[in-house]
């Protein structure tokens, strides 16, 4: 009776052991034979920051309560309207006579201020003039302001409107958004739908970037959120924005501008109030700190 059960048990591990060898065998011939995409996990954002960060800190330093641009050797002109303000807001000296600095809609306007959108920001483009139209705040309600951008091109004799769209049916929602800056280049626009107030207050639903076909009126792609508030700035293939407001993490974040993907995530004392480019060294202030990044090719 014991030599049976032994053979038997000679027989089931045989039988057990054959099918884990033969189950072995199926998974090294299928990962021999699979597509390569099958194995290929796309890299978290950590692991995007870590392997392709284009930034090297050169330079940290204590930056005195009220020191501006200028004493640290900038210009101070990606924040005509001082760098203290969240906004990058301002019209030119040389900005066209004849480009309406204000839109009125309807009729009796000039009585009506709620039907009136004011020129808030001009840049002169290789393309023509970047016009940013922005409606009254609505007072005691966090409801997006209305945010109309138009492209003035000179032909012979006047301006005339390349383009003209309304921002605010492209956002991710209608309330707790701002537009704290806008950039146009090579026939595409970028802004930002940043937080009006805490991100908390929006769910943290707020404060992404944009990269928009003005002519389609089309989002082409919109980053995660908590990637940029205040100004950021177009260099070459990125885009160098952040993200930071008070009681929460502050962060430089540097995006590929033709996808939008993070490329370095780097924290901050505290949120960046100005930057501006030397050639390939980035300049940055927070509340606290002026930082000196070299970005790399």
């Amino acid at each position: 009776m014991f030599s049976i059960a032994i053979m038997l048990y000679d027989m089931i591990s045989r039988k057990m052991a054959m099918r884990f060898f033969v189950s072995l065998w199926s998974v090294v011939l299928s990962a021999a034979c699979a597509p390569a995409d099958v194995f290929a996990q796309k890299p978290s954002q950590d692991v995007a920051v870590k392997s392709l960060a284009p930034l090297r800190l050169l330079e940290q330093r204590v930056k005195p309560p009220t020191a501006r641009p200028q004493e640290f050797g900038l210009t101070g002109s990606n924040k005509p309207d001082g760098e203290i303000y969240r906004f990058r807001r301002g019209i030119p000296q040389n900005f066209p006579a004849s480009i309406p600095r204000a839109i009125h809609l309807g009729k009796n306007d000039d009585e009506d201020d709620r039907k009136k959108r004011t020129l808030e920001l001009a840049d002169s483009t290789s393309d023509g003039w970047l016009c940013l139209y922005t409606s009254p705040i609505n007072v005691g309600s966090w409801i997006n302001q209305e945010y109309r951008v138009l492209l003035y091109q000179k032909d012979d004799t006047a301006y005339t409107v390349a383009w003209d769209i309304v921002l605010n049916p492209l956002f991710s929602r209608n309330d707790y958004l701002e537009v704290q800056d806008i950039r146009y280049e090579a026939g595409k626009l970028y802004c930002n739908e940043a937080c009006i107030t805490y991100s908390k207050d929006a769910k943290k639903q707020c404060s992404a970037l944009l990269r928009i076909d003005p002519m389609r009126a089309k989002v082409l792609w919109r980053t995660p959120h908590l990637v940029s508030n205040n100004i950021f700035l177009l260099h070459g293939n990125f885009i160098i924005c952040g993200y930071g407001f008070t009681a929460e993490d502050d962060y430089l974040i540097v995006l590929d501008k033709t996808t939008g993907q993070i490329r370095s995530k780097t924290p901050l004392d505290s949120q960046h109030q100005y930057m501006e480019m030397v050639g390939d060294v980035l300049c940055v202030i927070t509340y606290k700190q002026f930082y000196r990044f070299e970005m790399l090719k």
